[in-house]
């Protein structure tokens, strides 16, 4: 079983890896990250162009549509979210860490900071898992995105749905990917060449979970039409 699994899971990614497109919103995810990389001790000091970076990634992954509260505000709303997560960066964070105490504490402590930053944003509502997931990626990439598509995944392979972030959903990853090994992927940079930096664990996941969860949500609806 853990070999078949490492098998699709490297096929996956090399498939992605393959057919990625230079000009694909999916890089915006890279120019994020490598930002968050290379100024990690200086993120405070050029909190404003953070902003404008973490708004763009979100923008692009749909975080800005019609019906997203953060469509009705401006990059300046981030502030406060990424002034609270370098308070205890989680750079250092990735999936074979999910198993100790202290670093499911932390991911816990920043995914509510982010929630309650934003709070009063969203009025009555609350920030979605969604877009604090999308965040914590995209800042840190300590954790995949729970998109439609990876809450699938999660929900096909745990019998369970996920609703927040909390132990038993890190201790889950865990389990399902600690001994992965996956590919080399390299993030891209803004002139559209390989940077010197590499995708994790969880980003290597993030885009295994999206492309499962992408099948089975087909898959169910298919199964669907033909019983019509």
């Amino acid at each position: 079983m853990p070999e078949i699994l490492e098998k699709d899971f490297q096929e996956v990614l090399k498939k992605y890896r393959e057919e990625r497109d230079v000009y694909a919103r999916d890089f915006s995810f890279d120019f994020c990250q490598i930002f968050f990389l290379e100024e990690k001790e200086n993120v405070l000091k050029k909190v404003d162009i953070a902003c404008y970076i973490l708004w763009s990634f979100l923008g692009s992954w749909g975080m800005l549509r019609g019906s997203s509260k953060l469509s009705k505000c401006n990059p300046s709303c981030l502030k406060g979210t990424i002034e609270a997560l370098m308070q205890d960066p989680l750079y250092d964070i990735d999936i074979k860490d999910y198993s100790k105490e202290d670093t499911v504490n932390r991911i816990i402590k920043a995914y509510n900071a982010i929630k309650e930053s934003l709070s009063p944003y969203f009025e009555e509502e609350e920030p979605t898992m969604t877009l604090i997931t999308k965040i914590l990626l995209g800042v840190f990439s300590c954790i995949p995105a729970f998109d439609v598509n990876f809450s699938e995944f999660y929900r096909a392979t745990f019998n369970s749905k996920a609703s927040k972030i909390n132990e038993e959903v890190l201790r889950n990853l865990y389990r399902f990917a600690s001994g992965l090994k996956g590919i080399p992927i390299n993030m891209i940079g803004f002139d559209g060449e390989k940077s010197k930096y590499t995708y994790n664990k969880a980003r290597m996941l993030d885009i295994y979970g999206w492309t499962k969860g992408a099948e089975i949500i087909l898959e169910n609806k298919n199964k669907k039409a033909n019983k019509k």
